[in-house]
């Protein structure tokens, strides 16, 4: 039974990484489509006083897919997206305790961020909502793609909770008996 819980935790610890790390790279890819285009973009204007079009609009939410589409893999990654407090001197109990206030923090306010989101890019594609200079740049993709990690984010804040009682109750207790 013990080792079955341990095969189920490590399934979805590992699945829920996989996914969140591949959608990183669509943040990698981004951030090289946008180092493309404003070279592109200097160059052109410089030399053929011709600019790329929608450069402005390509940096502008291209910053919005690497920001929310990353986030996740590096809550996942347990890299510092809580603000961290010197409780590192804390019994194990009272930092597991702070931890979890912050992780239902942020699994209440990812939800809430999430909802609001997918409602507005469900607005802009219905009304087709477009931006820059043209008047012609569908801004909906982007907004899907920020919905998307913000929900990505909201259910690893979720499984941080599972996840530090976890490590507390089976790892963390063994190490002290041992």
């Amino acid at each position: 039974m013990d080792s079955n819980k341990h095969t189920v935790y490590n399934a979805i610890n590992n699945s829920l990484l996989r996914i969140c790390k591949y959608v990183s790279y669509v943040s990698a890819v981004t951030l090289c489509i946008i180092m493309i285009v404003t070279t592109l973009d200097v160059i052109g204007t410089k030399v053929f006083i011709a600019p790329v079009k929608f450069t402005t609009e390509i940096v502008t939410w291209g910053n919005v897919l690497i920001t929310f589409l990353s986030v996740a893999y590096v809550q996942m990654d347990q890299g510092h997206i809580t603000i961290a407090l010197r409780t590192d001197r804390f019994p194990k109990g009272l930092q597991l305790f702070f931890r979890e206030i912050a992780n239902i923090l942020g699994t209440v306010t990812t939800g809430i961020l999430t909802w609001q989101a997918f409602t507005r890019a469900g607005r802009d594609l219905a009304s087709k909502t477009k931006a820059g200079s043209f008047d012609s740049f569908n801004i909906w993709p982007f907004a899907y793609a920020f919905a998307i990690g913000c929900a990505l984010l909201t259910i690893c804040f979720a499984w941080s909770i599972i996840r530090d009682f976890y490590r507390y109750k089976y790892l963390e207790t063994k190490e002290v008996t041992a």
